[in-house]
């Protein structure tokens, strides 16, 4: 019995043992992982910083040319507004004359329209003055034409 517990309980020494030695190199392996995992983390953390410090810094500079850009067409519309106003203020001078001559021109078409009843009174005094001496005329021609029909028959009769 003796040496049965014996063999037993080298049995369970040499599983112990190689159990032992077995979750020694499971740990050492697990270690292992767990250092080339930090130390990736580490070079990952420490590429993340250097990309973060890189893209902070391009940002800022963008933010600068994106101000610059800004400022510039902030006093490129201010220009065209101020142009285009004065332009407007001008085409706006330019119509107030012209609507200023129109309406001079519309006041003196009244005018004159206005003196039309009178035009046409006189005109038609004229035309009748006309019609008379047209008719005086006649007469006067009928007249001349009976004294050179006299004149002609007194200087044949002597």
């Amino acid at each position: 019995e003796h040496q049965t517990f014996q063999v037993t309980l080298n049995d369970v020494k040499s599983k112990a043992e190689q159990s032992l030695r077995l979750a020694v190199d499971k740990a050492t392996e697990s270690q292992n992982f767990a250092s080339e995992r930090v130390n990736a983390m580490e070079g990952t953390w420490a590429d993340f910083a250097t990309r973060h410090d890189r893209n902070v810094s391009e940002l800022l500079t963008f933010q600068s040319f994106a101000t610059s850009r800004i400022d510039g067409l902030e006093w490129a519309l201010s220009e065209a507004v101020d142009k285009s106003l004065k332009q407007q203020v001008s085409g706006l001078a330019l119509a107030q004359e012209r609507t200023q001559r129109d309406a001079e021109m519309v006041k003196a078409s009244v005018d004159e329209l206005m003196a039309l009843p009178g035009r046409l009174e006189t005109l038609e005094a004229d035309r009748r003055m006309l019609a008379d001496l047209r008719d005086q005329q006649g007469k006067l021609h009928g007249t001349l034409n009976d004294l050179k029909m006299k004149n002609e028959q007194s200087l044949r009769t002597a």
